[in-house]
């Protein structure tokens, strides 16, 4: 195959695409003339470090993009450890860490040093690619993308997770599958604070956590529900608004009139309790006029906006 070299900018000779180390080498990708069916670009040549070169190329690879993820990925594997300082501690942290002996102090004075150079190497974009000055196309399809960081999919993200912060794989599994990778840092935030949570509460915390995700979508249904049943509009009553939260208490309680409001002034006021006694007492006077006011037809024709939800 003819491998075309990319474009190399003068500051990055000599320079890694994959992670900005050192390169030596030269990668031909793809690697086999077979594998150009599936590949979204012409064959290329990029500068790699050795490290990088002892990642082979993977048979079902379909871009340059896609093995720079699978790359990433063996680099996080291998420096979890490096890169589990940082997701544990902070520099002055360290600064400040009263190690003892002479291994602890010089793990003190080396550590964030090796996370900074293994952060690096995983966060590492590279260069725009360009032949001859064409820009090849970039190739978003595969990967998964967390805190600036590209994986090369999301149980990668996991998996990294749990070996750099030793985390309940377990546990964070099963909150991902309830939740969805949407809100992987919900997942992670709960996998950090069980991180020594023994079999018993692991099932517990899942079935917990399963419940309120059914609890919240139900919730989210019966609201969904109000506010397509209800086009309600609040009302200027002059005095008082007539508040739409208001309103919709009094449908849904069967309350159309003003004797029918003073008779269930406790109810009213236990429904509206969490808005605290002023504005309780400020939705209960605005319904009071409104419901008031809709004794007169030709006021419901002319002024009430929802004469037509409460028919």
């Amino acid at each position: 195959m003819n491998y075309e070299p990319i474009d190399i900018p003068f500051n990055h000779r000599h320079t890694c695409w994959l992670c900005g180390e050192p390169s030596a080498q030269m990668l031909d990708i793809p690697a086999r003339a077979t594998n150009t069916k599936i590949f979204n670009h012409e064959p290329i040549s990029v500068p790699i470090c050795a490290e990088c070169q002892s990642f082979p190329v993977q048979p079902n690879c379909s871009s340059i993009w896609q093995h720079k993820d699978y790359v990433k990925q063996r680099l996080m594997k291998v420096y979890a450890k490096h890169l589990g300082i940082g997701l544990n501690w902070t520099k002055q942290e360290l600064a400040d860490a009263d190690f003892e002996g002479r291994i602890f102090e010089g793990f003190s004075r080396s550590a964030w040093m090796m996370y900074e150079i293994a952060n690096e190497r995983v966060r590492y974009v590279g260069w725009d690619l360009m032949i001859a000055g064409s820009a090849i196309g970039y190739d978003d399809s595969a990967g998964f993308e967390y805190d600036g960081v590209q994986f090369a999919s999301q149980e990668a993200c996991m998996n990294y997770y749990c070996a750099a912060q030793g985390l309940n794989t377990t546990l964070f599994e099963a909150v991902l599958n309830i939740v969805g990778y949407s809100r992987f840092s919900y997942a992670l935030k709960i996998s950090q604070i069980n991180r020594k949570a023994r079999h018993f509460e692991v099932v517990r915390i899942i079935d917990e956590i399963e419940q309120q995700e059914l609890d919240s979508q139900e919730i989210q249904a019966d609201k969904s529900a109000h506010e397509n049943h209800y086009k309600l509009e609040p009302i200027d009553m002059g005095e008082a608004m007539a508040e739409t939260q208001a309103i919709e208490w009094a449908l849904e309680n069967d309350i159309r009139t003003l004797e029918q409001i003073n008779l269930a002034e406790d109810d009213f006021f236990d429904a509206f309790a969490y808005l605290g006694g002023v504005q309780a007492f400020q939705f209960y006077n605005g319904l009071q006029l409104y419901l008031a006011a809709r004794a007169d037809d030709a006021w419901i024709q002319k002024f009430d906006l929802n004469r037509d939800t409460w028919k």
